[in-house]
């Protein structure tokens, strides 16, 4: 397993570090393995017999500008050059392959590349700002870093071996039937779409929340909330325009009313949208714009420290504390004692599922926490694409990350948590990450768990196709779920595959020329008929799912084309 300098880990958990290392470490990984098999640049390249024979290297093979920007960053920045000029370095002089330079630094108690590489780069820094570089003290501090993770990593071979019987235990044993159902193609897309993080029945058609990005600095999305209409008649959707509020903020759909706020101008405003007309409703505060929740059939207002319900023509407060509530993408939901979020994560990332307790006590618990199985190698918890709640207070939920296996996670109104689905399987087969062996271990990033192992390759084989990201409750209770693998039915002990799709990941153009990798990774799921549904996905792509009079499904993308504002 590749990994980073324990003293990197600690001190530069940056954005770099999480995005770089997803693409340098199968690159990297793989020069380790054929590092015999080199270009003749590379075998006849010249390799430092020292510390100060790098710095004389680097002064002659590093441009003046490059050099010269390296020099005027902070040390605590140096984390940006371990996977460029250090990646260079490991691979040019062969510091996984026993070089004389990795032998040098081997022989003063420094033998992995990574850190080989790392105290080149600071020793060259403080070289070139004319400071003391202690190369002793470099060495030592890497020692007792490669110890404390040594340690580290011991305690978490026990904390995994322990979370992995507990898994074994917590497994509902349910089955899962596929009878060679229907195939549905989904045609290849023109873009990746809108995101919405809402939807519900209105006006005859359905009403979309959607995340509008307006800003973005380093992994930290602002973003609002604003109503997209799904004319089913039409199979067109439209933006929603309200001349009372210029700057909308957060859109839902609270029994047969449309409620939205935002500003028009310095003014925070909520309006009320019934079918026929719209109706300003007078807010219990001015000094913040809250979120728009749901209890039920009854609009919430949620502020930073205070939770508000609609009650007839008033405002009843559920929470005023200290608390401070999150900024949820999908509305907050009141469930009996509970309000839960679900917020926007880090960069698309890391979207924590989490509820409010409204007691004598208020706090707020997030989920993968409650369940005390988390850790770096298994399971993976820290995402959660969608969830629901029945009417008797169960918590349905769905965990994982994009490009990893996903979990399905029931949590009852005592407590009580057990798995339907872990690694998208309905038993419990390999480790933690649904591996069956560790060649396909890669450390990607940081995560609120610390870093973490990903298996390279989503589980496969017969069996293995339950990567569920949405699930919901039909009116009758039954649930349904929904993965890029297909639609499910969840009735009793028994999770049933109705309808498979395919292509639905796809590489698309982009503006620029280039191509994205787009993934369907499906959230919400809108029962409209035993054979219509609307499914919405965190990455983009509004399908109807919907069968003719022949039986024949199709998938119909929605949002590649939107119609003409609606001014309502």
């Amino acid at each position: 397993m590749l990994r980073l300098p324990p003293r990197i880990v600690r001190s530069a958990l940056a954005l770099l570090c999480a995005l770089v290392l997803i693409s340098g470490t199968a690159t990297e990984a793989a020069a380790r393995k054929n590092h015999r098999q080199k270009s003749s640049a590379e075998v006849s390249a010249y390799i430092p017999k020292d510390l100060e024979d790098c710095f004389a290297e680097l002064d002659k093979l590093w441009p003046a500008g490059k050099r010269e920007e390296f020099r005027n960053k902070p040390e605590e920045a140096l984390i940006e050059y371990h996977f460029e000029l250090g990646m260079w370095m490991r691979n040019r002089w062969r510091l996984w392959a026993g070089s004389r330079l990795q032998n040098y630094f081997a022989a003063l108690g420094v033998p992995h590349p990574e850190s080989i590489s790392s105290i080149i780069i600071t020793s060259y820094w403080r070289r070139e700002n004319h400071r003391e570089i202690k190369l002793e003290e470099q060495i030592a501090e890497d020692r007792a870093a490669w110890e404390q993770q040594k340690k580290e990593q011991q305690e978490e071979e026990v904390r995994a071996a322990a979370a992995f019987e507990k898994v074994r235990e917590l497994m509902l044993g349910f089955a899962y039937v596929s009878d060679s159902p229907a195939t549905v193609a989904m045609k290849k897309r023109l873009d990746d779409g809108i995101r919405a993080r809402f939807l519900a029945r209105f006006r005859g058609g359905v009403i979309l929340a959607v995340r509008e990005l307006i800003s973005s600095e380093g992994l930290a999305d602002t973003y609002r909330l604003v109503p997209y209409f799904v004319d089913l008649a039409k199979e067109q959707i439209c933006p929603v325009q309200l001349p009372e509020i210029t700057e909308i903020a957060y859109s839902v759909v609270a029994g047969d009313w449309l409620w939205v706020v935002g500003k028009s101008g310095e003014e925070i405003r909520l309006e009320a949208l019934s079918q026929v007309a719209v109706v300003p409703v007078d807010l219990p505060r001015s000094d913040e714009i809250p979120q728009l929740g749901l209890s039920g059939d009854r609009v919430l207002l949620v502020y930073s420290n205070a939770i508000y319900r609609r009650e007839e023509q008033t405002w009843t407060q559920l929470y005023s504390g200290d608390v401070k509530l999150p900024l949820s993408g999908p509305p907050p939901r009141q469930y009996g004692d509970k309000v839960y979020f679900r917020d926007e994560g880090r960069g698309e990332n890391e979207k924590q599922l989490s509820y409010l307790e409204l007691d004598a006590t208020p706090r707020v618990v997030t989920i993968w926490k409650e369940t005390n199985l988390v850790g770096p190698s298994g399971p993976r918890w820290e995402n959660t694409f969608g969830y629901c709640v029945l009417a008797d207070g169960t918590l349905w939920a769905t965990f994982g990350e994009g490009f990893e296996s996903k979990s399905i996670l029931r949590r009852q109104p005592n407590g009580d948590y057990r798995i339907a689905v872990f690694n998208n399987r309905v038993t419990l087969q390999g480790d933690l990450l649904g591996r069956s062996g560790d060649e396909n271990v890669a450390l990607v990033s940081s995560s609120a768990s610390g870093w973490k192992q990903v298996a390279g390759d989503k589980a496969k084989g017969k069996g293995a196709d339950l990567s569920i990201s949405g699930i919901a409750a039909k009116p009758n209770g039954d649930l349904i779920a929904v993965a890029d693998t297909g639609l499910f039915q969840v009735v009793g002990s028994e999770i049933r595959k109705l309808i498979s799709f395919r292509n639905t990941h796809q590489l698309i153009p982009t503006k620029d020329g280039h191509v994205s990798h787009w993934d369907w990774d499906p959230t919400d799921i809108l029962f409209l008929s035993d054979n219509s549904y609307l499914i919405t996905s965190t990455f983009g792509g509004i399908y109807l799912l919907r069968q003719d009079e022949a039986k024949r499904w199709s998938l119909k993308s929605l949002d590649e084309r939107l119609g003409k504002p609606l001014i309502w």
